[in-house]
C-alpha cells in the first residue's frame, strides 16, 4: 500500500493480514506440538472488530468473553454457545443461565454464581460440567513481575483464605455440576517464562490437594506475541508443558485466551501531519490522529514508527501532538528525526490491543479501518460520524 497515493483518509488503522496470519500459525503450531486437543479462545476485549472477530472464528479460535455482552456479541458473530468462554467477575445470571444451557465453557468467578448454580441445579437433567477461577497469589512466586505488586489481585477464589474450598464443596454440594477445569489467567508486567511456570506450579498442586478430576486447565493469556517477541509460543507452551510432567499431569489439555499476542503486532495507526509551530519552548507537529486512538490510558511514551517524508532537513527535537483541543494529546517526542512538515505520513507501529476498543468517542470518533491483503487493501469498518453517533440516543 502507498501510504501517499489518497486512496485511504487518515486517521486510520491498518491490518496487516499476513503478519495476522503468521501470528495466529506461529500459535496453532506451537500449542499442537505439545497438546493434540487445545482450545484456543481469541481474548474479545483486545479488540473486538466485528471483521476481526469472523476471522478468527473462521480460523478455529473459541470466543473469550468476560460480560453478558461481549457473550451475545459473540453469538452475533457466529460464534456457536460451546465454542464460548465465559469468564468475568460479572455475569447477568441471563446470561449465565443460557451459557450454562447452551453447552458454553464458564469459569465461575464470584458467590454470587454459586447461587446461580443452584438455583439451576433443580433445572438440569444431566452432569454440568464447569470450571472454577482460582486467585493465584503471583507476587509470592515471582516477586515484583506482577502489575498491583503487594496489593495483589481481586479474581478467583483464593485457596489460601479458604473460599476456594468452599467453593468446591459448593459445587459438589448439587445434583448435577461438576468442576473441570481450573482457570488461573493472572497479570503480570514481565510476561516471562517464569511467571507462566508459576501457574502452571500452582495449577498442578491446586489439582492435586483437592483431588481433582480435569478436562481442561485454563492458563489465560498474557503472552508476549509478534515477530520480535522476547519469548516465542513455543517457549511458553513448553514450559508449561515442562511443569506438569513434572507432576504426571502433561496429559490434561490446556485453554489459553491470547490476545494481545495475536492482534498488537499486525496492525498500525498512519497520521498526517497537518500543521508545524515553532513556538517558545519547541517544535510542535500536529497530527490529524489523537492519542485517544492509541493511548486513550495515557502511559505510554514511545512507540515503533516510521516516516515518509520529502524532507532531507533534521529537527533535533519534535513533539508529535494530536488533532484534540486537550494540551496533554500529545502521542512521543522525536528526537534527532527527519524534519516533518505538512501532508507528511507517521505510521504507528504495533497498535492493535487495547486501542480501538477504549478509544472514548471524544470530539473525533471511530477512524477508519483497512486490512491490507498483499498489495490490496480493503476498509473493513467505516469511521464515525454523527450519523452513527445519534442512531440510539433521544434528545
Amino acid at each position: 500500500m502507498n501510504y501517499g497515493d489518497g486512496q485511504f483518509e487518515t486517521p486510520c488503522f491498518i491490518i496487516d493480514k499476513e503478519h495476522l496470519d503468521n501470528n495466529i500459525n506461529s500459535l496453532f503450531s506451537a500449542i499442537n506440538t505439545y497438546w493434540s486437543n487445545p482450545i484456543v479462545g481469541y481474548s474479545f476485549k483486545t479488540n473486538n472488530l466485528p471483521w476481526l472477530l469472523t476471522y478468527l472464528r473462521n480460523q478455529g479460535f473459541y470466543a473469550e468473553v468476560v460480560s453478558g455482552l461481549e457473550y451475545d456479541l459473540a453469538l452475533r458473530m457466529g460464534y456457536p454457545p460451546e465454542h464460548i468462554i465465559y469468564n468475568g467477575p460479572i455475569k447477568s445470571e441471563e446470561s449465565f443461565r443460557y451459557a450454562i444451557k447452551h453447552g458454553s465453557l464458564v469459569n465461575i468467578d464470584s458467590k454470587i454464581e454459586l447461587e446461580y448454580i443452584k438455583s439451576l441445579d433443580k433445572e438440569l437433567q444431566g452432569p454440568c460440567h464447569i470450571g472454577v477461577r482460582v486467585n493465584v497469589d503471583l507476587e509470592a512466586y515471582c516477586p515484583g513481575q506482577t502489575i498491583l505488586g503487594d496489593q495483589g489481585g481481586r479474581f478467583g477464589f483464593s485457596a489460601e483464605t479458604g473460599e476456594l474450598r468452599a467453593c468446591f464443596d459448593a459445587v459438589r454440594s448439587t445434583n448435577h455440576f461438576e468442576v473441570k477445569c481450573l482457570h488461573l489467567h493472572t497479570n503480570s508486567k514481565t510476561r516471562s517464562l517464569e511467571v507462566f511456570s508459576a501457574i502452571a506450579e500452582y495449577a498442578c498442586h491446586i489439582i492435586k490437594s483437592y483431588q481433582l478430576e480435569l478436562d481442561y486447565i485454563d492458563i489465560g493469556g498474557g503472552f508476549f506475541g509478534g515477530p520480535d517477541a522476547i519469548f516465542s509460543f513455543l517457549d511458553y507452551f513448553r514450559t508449561i508443558k515442562e511443569v506438569m510432567e513434572t507432576h504426571n499431569l502433561g496429559d490434561i489439555p490446556i485453554i489459553v485466551e491470547p490476545g494481545a499476542s495475536i492482534i498488537a503486532s499486525p496492525i498500525e495507526y498512519v497520521c498526517r501531519v497537518t500543521d508545524v509551530k515553532e513556538a517558545v519552548r519547541g517544535r510542535f507537529v500536529v497530527l490529524d490522529g489523537t492519542r485517544m486512538h492509541i493511548d486513550p490510558m495515557k502511559h505510554k511514551s514511545a512507540y515503533k514508527y516510521s516516516i515518509i517524508s520529502g524532507s532531507e532537513s533534521v529537527a533535533s527535537k519534535q513533539v508529535l501532538c494530536g488533532a484534540t483541543c486537550m494540551e496533554d494529546d500529545r502521542l512521543m517526542i522525536l528526537q534527532n528525526e527527519t524534519q516533518l512538515v505538512t501532508n507528511d505520513i507517521v505510521i504507528f507501529r504495533q497498535c492493535g490491543s487495547y486501542t480501538m476498543v477504549l478509544s472514548p468517542l471524544f470530539i473525533n470518533y471511530f477512524p477508519n479501518v483497512y486490512l491490507r491483503d498483499g498489495e490490496a487493501h480493503q476498509l473493513v469498518r467505516s469511521k464515525w460520524g454523527n450519523d452513527q453517533f445519534l442512531q440510539k440516543i433521544l434528545w
